[in-house]
């Protein structure tokens, strides 16, 4: 297909937006002008007093003003949803239950979800195969109903064994939604779901997918490829299979091809990964990229020290670009540095606490690694093996598959390692490098999300529990996935919602929304969003 963007007709943009007070206009980073700010409104049936107050609206920055525009909150993927509220801090929390509502409307298989207004909740997920009929979505719901307003399928029919994995849905700046899937770009109108602008980006004959993609202050894209090999058994068995006629085998199967083509990129290609900078308005290339090696992880932006810096995590070696009027160069001045040790695998994506970047590593045979690089000296570094191995477990040693959550405010990463069977709050000081806070079981392949005052962090996080005789857990039988509330500071376990789903969906984020909401997308399709339920009344 030509490298070129089709541009579709499409309804306007909404015509109110709740933005800052004042008559000035806004405009949307880089592109054309939103409408004038309206003036703020305090949401009286929002429980949680900073999504209440919350002006929401588009932003001359790279991302929309709401709770969770982008899948780690902002640019910097620490994960932390400032404006979304700790247990304790709504009624109810002091003694929380959780309650569930599941949206009606099937989403197999879903990814990340994601707020814009109050009202909006959007939905980005993908198919067993990556063309039509299965292929990617963008959905957006009624996030008072849970009904669906509507939802755009995304395709990439070339190659036909491409691999389907997820990419992302964000609210950016300017008002519109971009999301990526395979190897296609989209601009979206949030009014409809309207195909404004397709992006279709390099790859190589076997296929490539853009696994996600970070928004620059300027309000440009930065995405990146990960390369298939020329053949993948799990792809290519994968195109052959009839999906519709596999009735309860196709999520097992979905979920075979799955890892098998993340396998199959992490142990048998070869070729490099492409990272490209996009025009926001029409998706042009204002820079494109050939990178020293193949990346599976995300891309992450800082602004420091006056510049925009792009950090990419390789296998082994950090690398930090500079992102300068369009053009971006290696800082050969600072790295790359090696970060992972012999045998080691990569690191998912960069996050930051003060002046370091900290990354979290796989071990595979051998314990994985935290690792602080100081972002003005990278010869200052400090490391340390979080986990320790459990007994008898005959998985492991280290499997990481999402990044730590960071929590600057209190200086603390939040670390999961799947194979391991372990989560652990890890302090990090600057002169003395890091110290275990504490350590409990946990099985998970899940992003953590993190809420509440620094007082009151809590981390927000699914926990299987098919394996009760390691976590204690005496519900194991329900082998089913749940959504844990644990105290930041002390590891303990504030709440739990009831058994969600079989299997949760791969690498996802319990994602808070407006009114003290959150929302679990599971792997069997079905969307749930968890809430505390009301207090009981006095008697009188």
């Amino acid at each position: 297909m030509p490298d070129l963007p089709r541009l579709l007709p499409a309804s306007a943009l909404l015509a109110l937006v709740t933005a800052c007070s004042g008559n000035s206009e806004v405009t949307g980073s880089g592109d054309t002008p939103l409408p004038p700010a309206a003036g703020p409104v305090v949401d009286t049936g929002d429980p949680c007093p900073r999504s209440a107050a919350l002006v929401t609206g588009p932003d001359a920055g790279p991302l929309y003003r709401s709770v969770a525009p982008f899948e780690h909150h902002d640019i910097e993927r620490s994960n932390l949803f400032a404006d979304a509220c700790a247990l304790q801090e709504m009624p109810g929390g002091d003694a929380p239950v959780i309650v569930e509502r599941i949206a009606p409307d099937n989403y197999a298989t879903p990814f990340n979800a994601q707020t814009r207004e109050r009202g909006e909740l959007l939905l980005h997920g993908f198919g067993a195969k990556a063309g039509a009929p299965y292929g990617g979505y963008v959905a957006m719901l009624d996030a008072e109903t849970l009904a669906q307003r509507w939802r755009t399928p995304l395709y990439d029919e070339e190659p036909a064994s491409q691999w389907s994995w997820p990419g992302m849905v964000t609210a950016h700046g300017n008002g519109y939604l971009y999301a990526v899937y395979g190897n296609h770009f989209y601009k979206l109108d949030p009014a409809d779901g309207a195909i404004l602008a397709e992006r279709v980006l390099p790859e190589n004959a076997a296929g490539a997918v853009y696994n996600g993609f970070d928004v620059l202050p300027d309000g440009r894209l930065a995405t990146k490829n990960m390369e298939s090999p020329p053949l993948c058994p799990a792809t290519l068995l994968s195109s052959l299979l009839p999906y519709n006629q596999l009735g309860s085998l196709a999520p097992l199967l979905i979920g075979v091809e799955l890892f098998g083509g993340l396998a199959c990129h992490l142990l048998l290609n070869t070729l490099p990964s492409t990272m490209l900078v996009l025009d926001p308005e029409q998706l042009d290339v204002v820079a494109e990229l050939l990178l020293p090696e193949p990346v599976n992880g995300r891309i992450t932006v800082r602004e420091h020290d006056g510049d925009t810096y792009l950090y990419i995590a390789g296998k082994t070696t950090l690398y930090r670009y500079l992102y300068r009027d369009g053009a971006v160069s290696l800082d050969d001045g600072w790295g790359p540095v090696t970060y992972a040790e012999p045998t080691q695998g990569p690191a998912a994506a960069a996050s930051f606490i003060g002046d370091w970047v900290i990354l979290q590593n796989t071990g595979y045979a051998r314990a994985g690694s935290l690792i602080a690089i100081d972002i003005h000296d990278a010869s200052k570094q400090w490391r340390i093996e979080p986990f320790e191995l459990v007994a008898g477990v005959p998985v492991g040693p280290s499997f990481v598959l999402s990044k730590p959550s960071v929590d600057a405010e209190n200086r603390v990463v939040v670390a999961l390692d799947t194979f391991a069977l372990q989560l652990a709050a890890v302090k990090f000081d600057p002169d003395s490098g890091f110290e275990v806070l504490w350590r409990r079981p946990s099985l998970s392949i899940a992003y953590s999300a993190l809420v509440g005052t620094a007082e009151q962090r809590q981390i927000v996080i699914p926990d299987q529990l098919q394996l009760g005789p390691v976590t204690g857990d005496a519900a194991s039988g329900a082998g089913q996935d749940r959504v844990l509330w644990i105290d930041l500071l002390s590891g303990a376990t504030v709440a739990s919602s009831g058994p969600l789903s079989l299997l949760p969906a791969p690498g996802n984020i319990v994602t808070p929304g407006f009114r003290g909401r959150y929302y679990y997308p599971g792997f069997d399709g079905l969307l749930h969003e968890l809430s505390l339920a009301p207090p009981a009344a006095t008697a009188p």
